[in-house]
């Protein structure tokens, strides 16, 4: 008997969502390598997502959606694409996880002004007449200090700025931007603007050429004097602050990503495995799996895969019981901060090595285009230069918290 050690969802909606996810992968599976040597974004795809209800997930069952609420599942579902079209896998991170939070404030808020807007925008997911792209990533910034600024006018703001990496871009139908938002007194607080696709003013600019994740549609978009009712935007506290909003958009907005990632190296393994079953040496005729250095790297890689899924995780149940259903303290948003960090960095770095000890297990079979370790090998390195803090400041910010102090920021 084979037990089967991948991640599994928790829940009946996450069950559900993980089915719709490996049937989705399955096709997706066909046409990667097309869109990724393209550099193409794969439009029909995202229409048979929102056609199936995948993309509602979130939504709740009275909206239209599976009443997904398990942070975990999202996770698992996100990591069977990851394992065939890491693209699609960031992507719909991007989207659901919008879902994810807006119910989970409309849950908390109770009676509130906002929570019209919360509907609305839940029900046009559910039906799956909304698509989402969170457009907070700047040149030369972070999203505790945004400089796309949002300033008063009579019935709403006018939005100026730019952003980088506007993943879905192609496809959504809102756009969420991070914006400090100016008091009219030369004061600004953290804040976000939900902008409709079409907007006078909006510019997506159809740019992204990168070394991976090619068919992620991640582009760069310009805002100039874009009116949002003011109903659409809403504040987080003092511009430069960590509120919780930004917590939960550098923790709970970026596990599913992991999951992806994690789908890379486990993609990695089996490629491995089956090259070395599959492939003999030219004299001996037997096959690469009985050489001692080939299953030195696949066992490297079993250690690889296992650990990462239990960080995955651990990781996963730790964030969902601490924002699901409530508002954390200070000191535990702090707590989960640190833990989601550890846990992106590891992965990632786990991700990289896994995917490098297959290529040198492949020989010159993963250098060629053709190979799927190719494609693995440059998307996998997406993954550090993903939110919220770069190779460069990790361990700084890292330490910094082991050490009691306070994590500062250098501009």
């Amino acid at each position: 008997m084979t037990v089967d050690l991948q991640l599994q969802p928790t829940t009946e909606p996450g069950r559900q969502f993980v089915e719709l996810a490996e049937k989705h992968a399955a096709d997706f599976a066909t046409r990667a390598e097309q869109h990724d040597r393209e550099g193409s974004f794969p439009s029909g795809n995202w229409e048979a997502m929102r056609q199936s209800g995948f993309l509602g997930a979130c939504a709740p069952a009275d909206m239209g959606g599976l009443g997904l609420e398990s942070l975990f599942d999202v996770t698992v579902g996100l990591n069977r694409l990851g394992r065939v079209d890491p693209s699609a896998g960031i992507g719909v991170n991007m989207h659901v996880v919008t879902a994810w939070m807006l119910n989970r404030y409309l849950g908390l808020l109770g009676r509130h002004d906002y929570t019209e807007v919360l509907q609305a925008h839940l029900r046009a997911i559910g039906s799956g007449q909304a698509v989402f792209c969170t457009a907070g990533t700047e040149p030369g910034s972070n999203p505790m200090y945004p400089m796309t600024t949002a300033t008063p006018v009579e019935g709403g703001y006018r939005i100026n700025g730019r952003k980088i990496f506007a993943t879905n871009s192609p496809v959504a139908t809102w756009f969420f931007t991070i914006v400090r938002v100016d008091d009219g007194a030369g004061n600004y607080q953290s804040g976000g603007a939900y902008v409709p696709r079409g907007t006078p003013g909006v510019t997506i600019n159809n740019d992204w050429d990168a070394l991976g994740m090619r068919a992620s549609g991640s582009n760069s978009m310009t805002f100039e004097d874009v009116f949002v009712p003011a109903d659409q935007v809403i504040t987080f506290g003092p511009w430069g602050s960590r509120p919780t909003f930004h917590y939960e958009i550098a923790t709970v907005g970026n596990i599913g990503i992991l999951g992806v990632f994690l789908g890379i190296a486990e993609a990695a393994r089996d490629a491995t495995v089956e090259l070395a079953r599959g492939r003999t040496r030219a004299r001996s005729g037997r096959p690469l799996a009985e050489r001692h250095a080939v299953q030195h790297v696949i066992g490297e890689l079993e250690v690889d895969v296992h650990v990462m899924r239990a960080a995955v995780e651990h990781c996963g149940h730790l964030l969902e019981a601490t924002f699901g259903g409530r508002f954390p303290s200070e000191d535990e948003m702090v707590a989960a901060m640190r833990h989601f960090q550890s846990t992106k960095t590891f992965v990632n770095q786990r991700a990289i090595e896994a995917v490098d000890r297959a290529m040198r297990a492949s020989g010159g079979a993963g250098f060629m285009a053709a190979s799927p370790l190719s494609r693995m090998y440059r998307d996998v390195r997406a993954g550090p230069f993903m939110q919220p803090w770069s190779p460069l400041e990790v361990y700084t910010y890292l330490g910094q918290l082991a050490l009691g102090l306070d994590p500062t920021d250098d501009g």
